[in-house]
């Protein structure tokens, strides 16, 4: 995202005095001076990788470490639907350990899955059923085509929540907090692994990916999906890693938590974005 901080003063542009207050206390100025306060702008997005899912493009990591409680986030824009697509996975397609996965079923629900490494969902899936009743998290409701939603999965010991634009659509007690993980499997922006290569592509636009090491409240996501977060913003300590896909070109998607650089396969478009 852009720095776009748009801070300072206007009028004379005099120093407050010493005792005169603090700008970034928010303290308005002495009476009597000309000078007005400007309130800093938010971050706002800079660019975005559009996938085309006939192109089979995806970004690549290696295995990441899932934390035990944790906060998935993304801003997404699909433009189209009719496939199962991943939005961010680690996981393979018909392989029951390891499932980690937020993505769009073929119908454009938002869903959520896990298990352990031994196979054990404790109640988030059941193979039994399709369509979004396979899953306990799950939006009542597609997401629109062709329009950008934020979509976040919290878990929190065995309590689990699904949240679009900030607000709870699902929430899941599973039967165990226990959710041991391998280490074996590729972490994928827009794509999980399959037999033979990537599956589940993407088709749209993905900006803003935050993984957390904790769960966070609606409130806490509610309040800062619509900025970029900086070093000094709250609760940027607690992101295990942040993509927010500014490079605006190249192969590579870098972290800002300089943990976890992805590699961009397929040739994704780098594009302007206005998610927030």
């Amino acid at each position: 995202m852009l720095l776009m901080w748009g801070c300072g003063f206007t009028g004379t542009g005099a120093a407050l005095p010493d005792g005169g207050g603090d700008a970034d206390a928010g303290v308005t100025p002495d009476a009597g001076t000309t000078d007005t306060m400007v309130a800093p702008a938010p971050i706002h997005a800079g660019t975005a990788l559009a996938f085309n899912e006939s192109s089979r493009q995806y970004i690549d990591f290696p295995n990441i470490p899932l934390p035990a409680d944790f906060t998935i986030e993304a801003w997404i824009r699909p433009a189209s639907s009719g496939r199962e697509e991943m939005i961010v996975a680690e996981d393979k397609i018909l392989n029951p350990p390891d499932q980690f996965r937020l993505a769009l079923v073929a119908t454009g629900e938002l869903y959520f899955a896990m298990s352990d490494q031994s196979s054990n969902y404790f109640g988030l899936m059941d193979y039994t059923k399709s369509g979004t009743a396979q899953f306990a998290l799950h939006s009542p409701s597609p997401l629109p085509t062709g329009a950008w939603s934020h979509v976040a999965a919290t878990k929190s010991g065995a309590d689990f929540a699904l949240l679009v634009d900030g607000k709870i659509m699902s929430t899941f007690k599973a039967a165990s907090a226990m959710f041991a993980r391998g280490t074996e499997l590729s972490f994928r922006i827009g794509a999980r692994m399959g037999n033979g290569g990537p599956d589940g592509y993407f088709d749209g636009t993905i900006d803003d990916v935050r993984l957390y090491t904790r769960a966070r409240s609606a409130a806490e996501i509610a309040s800062d999906m619509k900025t970029a977060l900086v070093a000094s913003s709250p609760g940027f300590a607690d992101l295990l890693s942040y993509w927010r896909f500014d490079e605006g070109a190249g192969a590579t998607a870098h972290d800002d938590k300089k943990a976890f650089d992805g590699t961009v396969k397929g040739g994704p478009t780098w594009v302007p974005s206005d998610a927030f």
